[in-house]
């Protein structure tokens, strides 16, 4: 199924090149470090790092380093680990402190933006960011593939109306079009077949309905505030595309379009997101939004401290932070404000 969419080579031989300590970069090294890279550097220049061949490492002092508590970590590991892996160099790593820092800052986002790397607004406007839909169209030309669906489909035709008024008067209040157009996977653990409780199958008699009333809303609200969303409800699908994410084996981020950015997931799909990948779904811990209907409170989510207490919940011991658990929506129109604001926590 696809998402819903909106209208070099490395550098070698540097063993004589001087590491710079943070906040010592000084403009002779920085020239001495520009003359370097041009005397050494063939083909085409590296994606980051361009503006570095110009001399402007003149210009690499770094900013305050408030609000990044790991970047001086990373930093110092850079200096040692850069060479592990080639990726580094092919963004343009090349040992000095300026490289580190702007990958640090502009790859993995572990430290601030260099001031004069900051990139023009201008130039970002209409590149990926959200557009609010007031049409349901494609929205339900999706869902009515899967019979999973259809209850939560007639729930959001039976309130179209109201949805479409509340996020038309959110973007009268807040500057929608500032955010960026995210890939999100929603996938529902309690309605695969694996879960085996049947709701989608009984929701048409007598069946439980807060999970799907809660489910419903939440699809509702990242599709009108215009994000490409992908519905999942089998384990295989789960699968198949946590496998295009995974595809990724270097140490360095995938460049260009990602599969997926965030995956609101309930405690079931939790459960099989986590079997799925073994022991590396720990590296993808900060993609999680869950859904959690009856909510987690943090000393049963903290695995430690739960084990030290005795807590023996089949529900808890995730690690994660406390802010990626949305407990009890709101089951109105509303709550389109509240999504909104929780998408980066």
């Amino acid at each position: 199924m696809a998402f819903l969419r909106a209208a070099g080579s490395p550098v070698k031989d540097r063993d004589k090149t001087q590491i710079i300590p943070l906040r010592s970069f000084t403009v002779q090294h920085a020239r001495q470090t520009a003359i370097n890279i041009r005397s050494k550097a063939h083909g085409a220049r590296p994606p980051i790092t361009g503006n570095l061949l110009n001399g402007a490492q003149e210009k690499c002092e770094f900013p305050p380093l408030d609000g990044f508590p790991h970047c001086e970590g990373k930093l110092k590991w850079m200096k040692d680990m850069w060479r592990s892996d080639s990726c580094y160099s092919n963004y343009g790593v090349d040992g000095s402190s300026c490289s580190f820092f702007i990958y640090l800052s502009e790859v993995e986002n572990w430290c601030p933006r260099l001031p004069w790397r900051l990139k023009n607004k201008k130039e970002e406007e209409g590149k990926g960011m959200t557009e609010i839909r007031t049409s349901f169209e494609e929205l339900y030309r999706v869902m009515s593939r899967r019979e999973e669906f259809r209850w939560m489909m007639l729930r959001i035709k039976r309130m179209a109306e109201p949805w479409v008024s509340a996020v038309r008067s959110l973007a009268t209040k807040q500057d929608l079009r500032s955010r960026k157009r995210k890939k999100i996977l929603v996938h529902l653990g309690l309605l695969t077949k694996e879960s085996g409780f049947k709701i989608a199958e009984n929701a048409f008699s007598g069946g439980p309905l807060g999970e799907l009333v809660q489910w419903s809303d939440l699809i509702t609200t990242l599709y009108l505030l215009g994000h490409d969303i992908r519905i999942s409800a089998s384990l295989a699908e789960l699968k198949e595309i946590m496998k295009r994410v995974m595809g990724n084996k270097s140490s360095c981020p995938t460049q260009g379009d990602k599969v997926v950015e965030l995956i609101y997931i309930d405690i079931v799909g939790l459960t099989q997101f986590k079997k799925t990948l073994g022991p590396s779904w720990v590296h993808y811990q900060c993609m999680l939004r869950v859904l959690d209907s009856f909510g987690t409170e943090p000393e049963f989510n903290h695995a430690h401290y739960a084990q030290s207490k005795g807590h023996k919940t089949p529900w808890g011991k995730w690690n994660l932070n406390p802010q990626q658990f949305n407990t009890m929506f709101l089951q109105h129109p509303s709550s389109i404000s509240h999504t909104h604001n929780n998408l980066n926590p």
